[in-house]
């Protein structure tokens, strides 16, 4: 898959599941999600994932809630493609 139709799936999960309520105990809770995505022609697994896990980390320092992807250590502008690893929030920001 392109890196920009990967981008593009995950920003459409990222909203979907952004809407999403649980109810326990009669608490409404709202959770996010944060993912890094990487895609590399030249990179090893361990090396693809290392970078998506970098890209988390950088999607959370820029606010949260947000997709954050790059092609072989480049940044991809917006309108190109991304690979995933994520991490999820509640309301209070714990990820």
């Amino acid at each position: 898959m392109p890196l920009e139709q990967a981008k593009q799936r995950l920003e459409v999960f990222r909203k979907e599941f952004e809407e999403q309520e649980v109810n326990h105990n009669d608490t409404i809770i709202k959770c996010t999600v944060s993912i890094g995505v990487a895609a590399s022609n030249e990179s090893s697994i361990d090396s693809l994932v290392n970078s998506a896990d970098e890209l988390l980390y950088e999607a959370k320092e820029a606010g949260r809630n947000q997709v954050v992807s790059k092609l072989s250590g480049m940044p991809i502008p917006e309108d190109r493609p991304s690979t995933a690893r994520s991490g999820a929030r509640n309301k209070k920001g714990s990820e």
